[in-house]
């Protein structure tokens, strides 16, 4: 499988990529792959957990490291002599080392040829035919190749002869002071380059904190911001909507009442209609019967109860109800028509036009409900 670069869109190495796989699989690799996966998770949790544990302790680490950079001191290099004497016994105890090493390498190797004579015998044998053939192939060469040969060919006696050669002296050179002081005072001053370059990358990650904090600030305002807009749009919608629904509420009343005001009025004015229609009948009929009273009556009136007589104009002297119900208002005019059937003693039979009821029946009214008119 090839990996790509995260940058190029693909898998990183690390076993982070997509774990949807294809049929033809290798089980071992899957497993493999949620393996890494897994190892991946735990890692960035555990780096999360890290980073959220110093956030919580970030007063406490800022203190530590206040602290120590107040007791921090700069190193003092020691002299060049103590330089020196330190430099000459590095190297003395490696030249020890190095011949201890020697010393247990020999010794080792006679305490093997000493348990084991024949094995020895065998190795000089096999080294001295590698030799020989060496010789062989070697001998149109170089001088130097030559040189080599003939060393090579050399007994094994004068092998050990040199091995056991003293040791080569090592030469030490004297550290000069003034180059000890400005290797010194390099040493200072790359120490004070590394802490104002320290400084400079923890003022930097200051300033990155400062930015940081001040543009959550401000998304953190304009979010605020936001939702109060939004929440003054809905308020104002609402209040747009009762305002119009109560406007409507106030119209369909205003409506109603119209239509209730129309309907009545037009009702009365049909009321009014017939009851004018018949008062106009009734009083054709009043006038048409008094004038045949009149006339039939002419040479002779009849007297009826209260002092009055047959055929005399009169006017209702209050309302006039029956029953509880007016029927004739006060100031109708009337003509009587004589003596009451049901009561001609006390009672006079009376006509008013119009009456208030609409009807056109006499009235039998005592005499002091009329007067004359």
């Amino acid at each position: 499988m090839a990996v790509h670069p995260p940058a190029a869109g693909g898998k990183t190495a690390w076993g982070v990529g997509d774990l949807i796989s294809k049929t033809a699989d290798d089980t071992e690799e899957m497993q493999r792959r949620r393996k890494a996966a897994g190892e991946f998770n735990d890692r960035e949790e555990k780096r999360l957990r890290s980073l959220k544990d110093m956030d919580s302790r970030a007063e406490d680490i800022m203190e530590s490291r206040r602290e120590r950079k107040r007791n921090w001191e700069i190193g003092i290099i020691q002299g060049a002599d103590t330089f020196k004497s330190r430099q000459l016994e590095i190297l003395r105890k490696l030249e020890e080392n190095k011949l201890q090493r020697k010393a247990d390498k020999k010794a080792k190797m006679e305490e093997e040829a000493a348990a084991n004579p024949e094995k020895k015998d065998a190795a000089e044998k096999k080294k001295n035919k590698k030799k020989k053939k060496k010789k062989e192939s070697s001998s149109s060469s170089s001088k130097s190749e030559s040189s080599d040969s003939d060393s090579s060919s050399s007994s094994p006696s004068e092998k050990k002869a040199k091995k056991e050669k003293p040791a080569k002296v090592i030469k030490i050179i004297p550290v000069d002071p003034q180059k000890a002081a400005e290797l010194e005072a390099e040493q200072r001053r790359a120490q004070a380059e590394a802490k104002r370059k320290s400084e400079e990358i923890k003022a930097r990650e200051r300033d990155v904190k400062k930015k940081a904090r001040e543009q959550l600030a401000a998304f953190d305002a304009e979010t605020k911001r936001k939702e109060a807009e939004d929440e003054a749009k809905r308020l104002a919608g609402l209040q747009k909507k009762a305002v119009e629904a109560d406007a409507k509420k106030k119209q369909d009343a205003k409506n109603k009442k119209e239509e209730d005001e129309a309907k009545k009025k037009a009702d009365e004015a049909k009321k009014n209609s017939v009851e004018s229609i018949a008062r106009k009948k009734a009083a054709e009929d009043a006038m048409k019967s008094a004038k045949s009273d009149v006339f039939k009556s002419k040479s002779a009136r009849e007297p009826v109860a209260g002092g009055y007589f047959k055929g005399q104009h009169v006017l209702a002297n209050q309302d006039i109800t029956i029953r509880g119900t007016l029927v004739v208002r006060n100031n109708t005019a009337g003509t009587i028509m004589g003596k009451a059937e049901s009561d001609p003693i006390g009672r006079i039979a009376v006509r008013f036009v119009p009456r208030a009821d609409g009807g056109t029946a006499v009235i039998n009214a005592v005499p002091k409900e009329i007067r004359k008119g």
